[in-house]
């Protein structure tokens, strides 16, 4: 089922492969995949914290350049749904005590700021994406404010009739089991999830009592949707008790948030209770006070995902409530086993003509060029290769209109692909 998946340990030997005991994903090295960056291996104390963990026994760092990058070519190509995640742990691997903080760029959009704050956090991104080219390139920007690295970086295909938007890209805020207890707060991913998210359980103890169906065993036990949530996300489930000031309402408030971000939701549903004929659950969705599904009822033994095509924005406090009330025909409580949260990202700025990246490409090959050309050659502008100069259109392509290589030592035939710089007004 791992099929199509690009798993990169960073900063691992060049000939290094394995295979991870836990999840039987095989991780390779980053040889093919940058072309730039040291690798590092972490301190043995703390390769003795993240024993479980291989992937973080090793990162890439980037001391040289501004911008450093990966390029993926998955084998579906351009116009799938993908998810892309990169991993980071510092682990003190300089010495220096000094965790720095960067910018993650997929091609010439910018997809986040990391900030590491210590040396044992694991922090992760994700976003998913749709690719306009069979390539794709994820960039590390340098702030000055020490420098970037990298321990893994991951790509999985979706179906492409899951997390769709009107528009944009779908960054991870939080991915949310319903756990029912503290003990059992271990990341979830691949095998149990086919598509390899990382689900990280939410123990709300206000909310009790809640659901689990003990006897079920069998994975397939709760129909799965074409959003394939694990059947050990699903088969547990929050409620409300009468007894709550609430009534049978739940609420779920998610703060410090920008009221100039699109956010969306994924709501999960599986009824685990084989109702009697005189129980009903029913209840409706509420986002800051508006409606937004209802009444829903849940099926039993069957995922049904809740989400709407249009992202919601945080009020001028920064908050967003999410409300799941009983209607008045309802004598049982809502319920919900699992949450998906996301903020649109617009990663739509125009990249350099094709047939130029592969024209400049060529001839950075060629002439062996050690100038710090990475990434896209003229996107975003602040990072503009040396030596070159393009114009911009915002409903085109860039194209390349300025080429200089002088002191780049170059020798022998002129390359043949400068001839496809069709736009080169100055060499």
């Amino acid at each position: 089922m791992s099929s199509g998946f690009i798993s990169i340990d960073c900063g691992i030997s060049e000939v290094s492969s394995y295979t991870d005991k836990t999840t039987g994903i095989s991780y390779l090295s980053d040889l093919h995949f940058t072309t730039s960056g040291e690798n590092k291996e972490l301190p043995e104390s703390t390769r003795a914290q993240n024993i479980d963990e291989q992937q973080f026994w090793n990162v890439r760092s980037f001391p040289n350049g501004t911008r450093n990058c990966y390029t993926l070519k998955p084998e579906q190509g351009k116009g799938t749904t993908y998810l892309i995640r990169a991993r980071f742990m510092y682990g003190n691997y300089d010495g220096k005590e000094q965790a720095p903080t960067f910018d993650l760029y997929v091609g010439a959009g910018f997809w986040d700021t990391v900030t590491i704050s210590d040396a044992w956090t694991i922090i992760n991104k994700e976003i998913i994406h749709i690719p306009s080219s069979d390539h794709m390139q994820v960039c590390l920007v340098n702030t000055s404010h020490g420098i970037p690295f990298i321990s893994v970086l991951e790509l999985r295909p979706l179906s492409n009739d899951v997390y769709k938007t009107k528009n944009g890209s779908l960054q991870l805020y939080g991915r949310f089991d319903f756990s029912s207890s503290s003990a059992n707060l271990e990341v979830l991913r691949y095998k149990g999830d086919a598509y390899d998210r990382l689900w990280e359980s939410l123990e709300a103890k206000i909310w009790s009592p809640f659901i689990h169906n003990d006897s079920l065993t069998d994975e397939n036990s709760i129909a799965k949707n074409n959003y394939t949530v694990p059947f050990i996300i699903m088969n547990t489930a929050y409620t409300r008790s009468r007894s709550s000031s609430d009534g049978y309402n739940m609420n779920l408030r998610w703060n410090n948030l920008s009221n100039t971000s699109e956010y969306y939701f994924y709501m999960h549903f599986a009824e685990l209770q084989q109702l009697r004929a005189n129980q009903t659950r029913e209840f409706n969705i509420y986002i800051n006070g508006g409606s937004w599904y209802g009444p829903m009822v849940p099926n039993y033994l069957s995922t049904t995902t809740i989400y709407s095509p249009a992202g919601w924005t945080a009020d001028s406090e920064g908050q967003i409530d999410i409300w799941l009330n009983s209607t008045g025909n309802s004598n049982l409580p809502p319920l919900i086993n699992a949450m998906e949260m996301y903020v649109l990202k617009d990663l739509s700025q125009q990249e350099t003509n094709t047939t130029e990246v592969e024209a400049i490409t060529n001839i950075k090959l060629v002439y062996e060029v050690e100038k710090n050309w990475e990434g896209d050659p003229c996107a975003p502008e602040a990072y503009l290769w040396d030596g070159l100069n393009c114009s911009y259109n915002a409903n085109n392509p860039s194209r390349i209109v300025s080429l200089n290589l002088s002191s780049s030592g170059l020798k022998g035939e002129i390359a043949q692909s400068i001839a496809n710089l069709t736009m080169l007004q100055y060499l």
